[in-house]
């Protein structure tokens, strides 16, 4: 086995977000047919492969790496020629080895436990294969990461709220279901991006769509996870910042009362009345199936939470609360209403108009789904011991 250690001068120890290399479980071994390549890290982030020709190259993309390489130490006889990192667009950083013959990717996946693991297996190809390969998308035939635990992506529903004849709250030129859209946009670029996840929408465009068919749209399309996205306004209270909800039978602010009465009104005021939906027996097994689904959605709005404090912020003063909002009552699928602000509040309104705020924003969302799923996939197999 040839093992080859990846030497990196970190940035910044402080940095606790970065993601970076642990030197120690990251090797190179040349299997005789072709090449495993192993790179660990120091927590899951958005990952892809990359295949380059002229001279005949590896890349893997992680999103945040931070670092450089002692290139001596990567070469390696009959097997690699050199390596470096170079920047590959926005915060991502390309680790790229110059391999000494063309080798295709037969597989690649990400296991998570001490941080994360990327491996990747290497097979022989003839140089016109290569090239082929290199050529089949711009900048490089792209491998998305996968999400592994369960061998496929996580499905996202977004919902962006209001649109068509219900704006949601306006202020000034500010129109929520506008605002809402524009995110809901910004964040289904960003998950798809990460090659991590499938997305669906419950509207394109400006157009209303009842509570419940939102419901529904999540429960036809198998999604993994609900997310309602929100901009409101209020008259009183100086409300600002991001906020996180939870179903609950009773709202915990008269803030949130109001916000709820603001939801549910525009369903009833259209003639659909969410309320009074399903005989009693249907009630009692959507309340069991939710007694599963209300412990995962609340580990989902704390990591929410937590990331986008971190990483985007500013909160809301009481960031994770509950209500009862139709959105929220799908029985076997996780959901979340996250208000992204308050357009009442000129510094939320500033923020959710900047294109670089919603990517930051979006990112953070996407950080915290990724670090749910794997907290969710621990749990059901535990359950399942």
């Amino acid at each position: 086995m040839l093992r080859l250690l990846l030497l990196l001068l970190f940035a910044s120890p402080a940095a606790a977000q970065e993601v970076l290399l642990d030197p120690a479980r990251t090797m190179v071994s040349d299997t005789g047919r072709g090449l495993t390549v192993e790179i660990a890290l120091n927590r899951p982030a958005p990952w892809r492969v990359v295949l380059l020709n002229d001279p005949p190259r590896l890349g893997v993309e992680v999103e945040g790496f931070a670092g450089t390489l002692d290139e001596q130490a990567m070469s390696a006889p009959r097997a690699i020629s050199g390596a470096r990192v170079v920047p590959a667009g926005d915060d991502w950083r390309r680790i790229e080895l110059t391999l000494s013959r063309p080798l295709g990717v037969d597989s690649a996946e990400m296991t998570t436990g001490e941080g994360a693991l990327i491996r990747l297996r290497l097979g022989p190809v003839d140089a016109a294969r290569f090239a082929e390969l290199a050529e089949s998308a711009s900048g490089g035939a792209v491998i998305p990461g996968v999400r592994d635990d369960e061998g496929g992506p996580i499905h996202v529903m977004i919902d962006p709220g209001h649109g068509g004849r219900d704006p949601g709250a306006m202020v000034g030129p500010l129109r929520e279901a506008d605002l809402v859209m524009a995110f809901a946009q910004a964040l289904r670029e960003t998950l798809l991006r990460s090659g991590r996840f499938e997305v669906s929408m419950t509207r394109e465009g400006d157009r209303f769509v009842p509570l419940e068919s939102r419901v529904a749209a999540a429960q036809q399309a198998g999604a993994d996870v609900f997310l309602s996205l929100h901009a409101d306004a209020l008259e009183t209270g100086g409300a600002s910042g991001v906020a996180i909800y939870v179903l609950g039978r009773t709202a915990e602010e008269a803030q949130t009362r109001r916000l709820v009465e603001r939801h549910e009104g525009t369903d009833i005021v259209r003639g659909v009345d969410v309320t009074g939906q399903g005989d009693e027996m249907a009630t009692l097994f959507a309340d069991m199936a939710r007694r599963e689904t209300a412990p995962r959605s609340r580990v989902l709005a704390e990591v929410l939470v937590e990331t986008i404090g971190e990483d985007a912020g500013p909160l809301y003063k009481r960031p994770l609360q509950q209500a009862d909002f139709s959105v929220l009552k799908s029985a076997d699928i996780p959901s979340v209403l996250i208000e992204l602000g308050f357009i009442s509040s000129a510094a939320d309104a500033e923020r959710l108009t900047s294109p670089t705020y919603r990517r930051r924003l979006a990112a953070a969302i996407r950080d915290a789904l990724l670090q749910w799923a794997l907290q969710d996939a621990a749990r059901e197999d535990l359950r399942g011991r």
